[in-house]
């Protein structure tokens, strides 16, 4: 008898790196094959798209560096 684990390890490749699916959270593989990676499908891209679009998502301020501009950022040696 298998594990729950082992059972996804052979649906999704043996070897394979093995992540969760941003949308869904559903075992992926990272392999070159999956052209949805990090999603398991194109539905969960399209929505995690529409979250993005709608603002559901979003990269949040940073007020302490928010009126920095690029040429103000001394380059860390």
């Amino acid at each position: 008898m298998t594990t729950n684990d082992d059972a996804d390890q052979k649906r999704l490749g043996a070897g394979s790196k093995v992540i969760e699916c941003p949308s869904c959270n559903k075992p992926v593989a990272w392999v070159t094959e999956n052209e949805y990676r990090p999603f398991c499908s194109e539905r969960c891209r399209i929505l995690d798209l529409g979250a993005w679009a709608s603002g559901n998502r979003y990269i949040p301020d940073d007020e302490e560096h928010s009126d920095v501009m690029s040429g103000q950022v001394s380059p860390e040696e």
